[in-house]
C-alpha cells in the first residue's frame, strides 16, 4: 500500500505546489508586475556598473550616476510613448470614418458582382471602433507598464547595491567561505546574456520598423517601432501582433496595395532578424519552441494581463535556464527548447 501510495503523492504534491504558486502570482499582479519588471532593468543596468566600477568608480556614485540616466530614459521613452498614443487615440475617430468608407465601397463591389451583402452586417462583424479600441487599449496597458517609475528605480538601486554582495552572503549562510558558486555565476550569466542580446535585438527591430513605416508614409511610425521593440520580446507571435495595426493604418491611409508593401516588410525584417540573425546571436540553447512560447503567452497573460504577456517569454526562459542547470530536471529544458537545424550533438545541442 506504501509502495503503492508514492508515485500518486509524487504527483499531487507537485501538481498542488504550483497551483499555490500560481494562485499567489494572481493575486499579488500589482506588487510582482513592477517588482519583475525592475529585476529586468536592473540585469540591463548590472554591466554598466560593473563597468564603471572597474574603472575604479566608487559603487556608491557608479549605481546613483547609472539609475539616473535610466531615469531619463525611461521618462523619455514613456514621454514619447504616452504623446504617440494620446495621438493616435485622438484620431481613432478619422480612421474609423475613413474604414467603413473602405468597408462600404468593398459592399458596393461585391454587389457589382452578385454577392449581395448588407453593410450594416459587415459593419457588426467588422467593428473597426471596436479595433482600434483593442490597439489603443493595449498600448495603454503598455505605457502603465512605466507609472510606477520611482518604485521601479528605488528596486533596482537596491537590487544593484546587493548584487555586490550575494556571493559573500550566500558563503557566510552556508558556512564555507570556499563554496563553489560556479552554477549559480552559470544561471546569473546566462540570464545577462539573454536578455541584454534579446533588448539590442528588440531595439534594433523598433528602429528597422520606425524607419522603413516612415518612409513609407504610414502615420505614427514612431509608435508602432515602439510597439515592436516591445513585442520583439515575445517570439513569433509578437512580430504578427506588432504588424497588424501598421497594416490596418495603412489600408485606411492608402488602400490594399500599400498595405501588401507594409505587410511585406514586416515579413522581411522578421526573416531578417527573428529568423536569421537572432538564433545565430542567442544559439538554440536560449530558444524556446513555439509550443512552449504560446502556452507560457496565454499562462502569464492570465495571470497579469498585458504586462504578463509581455514579460511571459523572458520569465519562461529565467525558468528554463534554471532547469538546464539542474541535473535532475535539464531534460525538461532540452524538451523546451526548438528543434536544431543541424545535426545534433550527443547532449542534444546543435
Amino acid at each position: 500500500m506504501e509502495a503503492s501510495s508514492r508515485p500518486f503523492g509524487s504527483v499531487v504534491v507537485p501538481v498542488a505546489a504550483f497551483v499555490v504558486v500560481v494562485a499567489g502570482l494572481k493575486a499579488a499582479e500589482a506588487l510582482l508586475v513592477p517588482i519583475v519588471f525592475a529585476l529586468f532593468v536592473a540585469v540591463l543596468a548590472a554591466p554598466v556598473v560593473r563597468g564603471l566600477t572597474r574603472k575604479r568608480v566608487p559603487a556608491v556614485v557608479a549605481i546613483p550616476l547609472v539609475v539616473s540616466l535610466l531615469l531619463v530614459v525611461l521618462l523619455l521613452f514613456g514621454g514619447l510613448l504616452g504623446r504617440s498614443l494620446n495621438d493616435f487615440v485622438a484620431t481613432i475617430p478619422s480612421y474609423q470614418s475613413r474604414l467603413e468608407t473602405l468597408l462600404a465601397g468593398a459592399v458596393s463591389s461585391l454587389a457589382e458582382r452578385g454577392v449581395e451583402l448588407s453593410k450594416e452586417t459587415v459593419l457588426s462583424a467588422i467593428d473597426p471602433g471596436a479595433a482600434m479600441g483593442v490597439i489603443s487599449g493595449a498600448l495603454t496597458q503598455v505605457a502603465s507598464l512605466l507609472s510606477d517609475t520611482m518604485l521601479v528605480l528605488l528596486t533596482v538601486i537596491f537590487l544593484l547595491f546587493e548584487v555586490a554582495e550575494l556571493p559573500r552572503k550566500y558563503r557566510l549562510a552556508v558556512g564555507d567561505p570556499d563554496a563553489d558558486l560556479s552554477r549559480f555565476t552559470d544561471i546569473v550569466a546566462d540570464v545577462k546574456h539573454y536578455i541584454v542580446l534579446k533588448t539590442y535585438i528588440s531595439m534594433g527591430t523598433g528602429v528597422v520598423v520606425a524607419v522603413a513605416l516612415w518612409l513609407l508614409g504610414i502615420d505614427f511610425p514612431v509608435l508602432w517601432g515602439i510597439v515592436a521593440f516591445v513585442l520583439n520580446y515575445v517570439p513569433n507571435v509578437g512580430s504578427i501582433v506588432a504588424a497588424l495595426p501598421p497594416v490596418l493604418l495603412a489600408t485606411v491611409q492608402y488602400g490594399l496595395g500599400r498595405a501588401a508593401v507594409v505587410a511585406a516588410a514586416f515579413v522581411a525584417i522578421n526573416m531578417l532578424i527573428g529568423n536569421l540573425l537572432e538564433p545565430k546571436l542567442l544559439g538554440a540553447r536560449l530558444g524556446l519552441s513555439t509550443l512552449v512560447v504560446f502556452v507560457s503567452l496565454v499562462l502569464w497573460g492570465w495571470l497579469w494581463g498585458i504586462p504578463g504577456m509581455l514579460l511571459s517569454v523572458p520569465l519562461t526562459m529565467v525558468g528554463k535556464l534554471l532547469l538546464h542547470h539542474s541535473e535532475t530536471w535539464r531534460w525538461l529544458a532540452q524538451l523546451m527548447e526548438p528543434l536544431p537545424v543541424g545535426p545534433a550533438s550527443p547532449d542534444g545541442r546543435p
